[in-house]
C-alpha cells in the first residue's frame, strides 16, 4: 500500500474535508462539504477515470505484475467490478449517463472497440486493424477512429451496426459523438488537415484548412470547438451552426480545449512548449459564449521529459460552467475547482493528481496511481481539514 493510500485510509474511506487558502490561484476555502473517496477494488496501477452524472467511475488499470494485461473497471457507487479478464489491453474507457461503458482492447491479433451495456459485453469491431479512442453517447451510439490502409478513419456505431464516415487517405485523431448521433473529428495529415463534421447523412470540412486542429469537440446543439495552429499559436475556434470564428488571437498557446452543453469552453494557456522549460506559466479560461476570462494563473513547471505529456495540465468543465483542474503548487500538480465565484483547491498530498473529469456535481481523478472521486453539497458552514494527521502531512510534504 502507497503512503497516500494509507493516508486517505487513516482518515477513512469518505474523508470530508475543506483546505486552506492556497498561494495557487488564489485559492479559498470551500463553502461547502464535500468527500474525497478512494473507490474500492482497485488494482495496483490506475489510469484515465472517467465519471457520470450519477457519480459512476470507469478506468483502467492493472497488478503490476504484467503490464500486458490492463484490465477495465467500474464502480456503481458501492462496488467495482472488473468488465474485463483477459490476457490482452485493454484502455481508456468512456462512460454514459447510464453507466454503459465503451473501450479499445487487444484480441491477440489487434485493437477492437467494445461496449458493455450495464450486462454484457460485445465487440462492436472485429477485422484486420488496430482502432482507438471510442466514444459513447447516452444512446449507446459509438464513434472511433480506426486503421485503414495507410491512414486512419472515422467509424460510428449507430446501435445496429458500424459505418467508416472518412473516405480520404486521411490520418483521423480526436473523434467525438453526441446524442444526435452526429460525429467530428480532426484529420492531421498534410493539406487536409481540417475539422471535420458528420450531420447523420452526410460529411462536411468546417475549419479552415491546411493548418494543425486537435481537441474536436461537440455537444447535443450541434456547436463544435477545437484548437488550431495559425502559424505561429495554436488558437480557441467555435462553430455554432454557420461560420467558425476563433475566440482568441493571442500570442500564446492554447491546450487541453473543452466544451459543454451550455455552449462554454474552458483551456489553458502557455507562454511557451509543455515541456524544456518552453513554458513558464499557465493561465485557466473560461469563455462564456462571449467573454473570456482569466480564471487562474500559476507557474508551469520545468518538465525534462515528455512522458505522458497529457497527464500534465488537465481540465474539465460541468454543463453548467464549473471548471476542474489541475495546476502547479510548486512541489506537485494539485486539484482546483471554479464555481464562476471563486477558485476553491479540493487536493493537497504528497502526490501529483491527474486524469481530472467533471460530471455535474461529480469529479473524479487520480493520484499516487489510484483513483478518486468527490461530491459536492453546498452547505452554509466551512467544514476543517482533514484533521491534525492531514495538516501533519501537509508540513512534511513542505519541509
Amino acid at each position: 500500500m502507497s503512503p497516500l493510500q494509507r493516508f486517505y485510509r487513516a482518515v477513512g474511506a469518505a474523508a470530508v474535508c475543506v483546505l486552506a487558502v492556497s498561494a495557487v490561484c488564489g485559492a479559498a476555502p470551500a463553502p461547502w462539504t464535500y468527500q474525497i473517496e478512494l473507490l474500492p477494488g482497485q488494482p495496483v496501477y490506475n489510469y484515465a477515470p472517467q465519471v457520470n452524472s450519477s457519480g459512476m467511475v470507469t478506468w483502467y488499470g492493472f497488478d503490476g505484475s504484467d503490464q500486458t494485461t490492463q484490465e477495465i473497471y467500474l464502480y456503481d457507487g458501492s462496488a467495482t467490478t472488473q468488465l474485463t479478464n483477459n490476457s490482452y489491453w485493454d484502455r481508456v474507457p468512456e462512460i454514459n449517463a447510464h453507466g454503459h461503458v465503451v473501450w479499445y482492447g487487444g484480441d491477440g491479433n489487434d485493437n477492437e472497440v467494445y461496449y458493455y451495456d450495464g450486462a454484457t459485453t460485445t465487440p462492436l469491431t472485429c477485422n484486420t486493424g488496430h482502432e482507438w479512442g471510442p466514444q459513447l453517447n447516452d444512446y449507446g451510439q459509438a464513434a472511433w477512429y480506426g486503421q485503414y490502409g495507410a491512414g486512419k478513419q472515422a467509424y460510428c456505431y449507430d446501435g445496429a451496426a458500424s459505418t467508416r464516415l472518412s473516405t480520404s487517405a486521411v490520418d483521423i485523431t480526436s473523434v467525438r459523438i453526441n446524442n444526435q448521433g452526429h460525429v467530428v473529428w480532426c484529420d492531421t495529415l498534410g493539406a487536409d488537415q481540417q475539422v471535420y463534421y458528420y450531420n447523420g447523412s452526410t460529411v462536411s470540412g468546417v475549419s479552415p484548412s491546411g493548418t494543425p486542429v486537435g481537441d474536436v469537440a461537440i455537444n447535443d446543439s450541434n456547436q463544435l470547438a477545437w484548437r488550431q495552429y495559425d502559424g505561429t499559436n495554436w488558437e480557441a475556434w467555435f462553430r455554432d451552426g454557420g461560420t467558425a470564428q476563433a475566440i482568441t488571437q493571442g500570442t500564446k498557446d492554447v491546450r487541453n480545449l473543452r466544451l459543454n452543453e451550455s455552449g462554454q469552453m474552458a483551456w489553458y494557456t502557455l507562454n511557451g512548449s509543455i515541456w524544456l522549460g518552453g513554458a513558464t506559466e499557465a493561465v485557466v479560461q473560461f469563455w462564456d459564449g462571449t467573454t473570456v476570462t482569466d480564471v487562474c494563473s500559476f507557474a508551469w513547471p520545468y518538465i525534462d521529459f515528455p512522458l505522458d505529456p497529457w497527464a500534465y495540465g488537465d481540465i474539465s468543465i460541468s454543463d453548467t460552467g464549473a471548471v476542474a483542474w489541475t495546476a502547479w503548487d510548486g512541489h506537485d500538480w494539485e486539484v482546483f475547482y471554479w464555481d464562476q465565484t471563486a477558485v476553491y483547491q479540493v487536493t493537497d498530498t504528497p502526490y501529483s493528481e491527474d486524469g481530472i473529469d467533471l460530471s455535474g456535481n461529480w469529479l473524479s481523478w487520480r493520484g499516487d496511481f489510484q483513483v478518486f472521486r468527490s461530491q459536492y453539497v453546498p452547505e452554509p458552514s466551512i467544514m476543517v481539514l482533514l484533521g491534525v494527521g492531514a495538516l501533519g502531512l501537509a508540513r512534511r510534504k513542505r519541509a
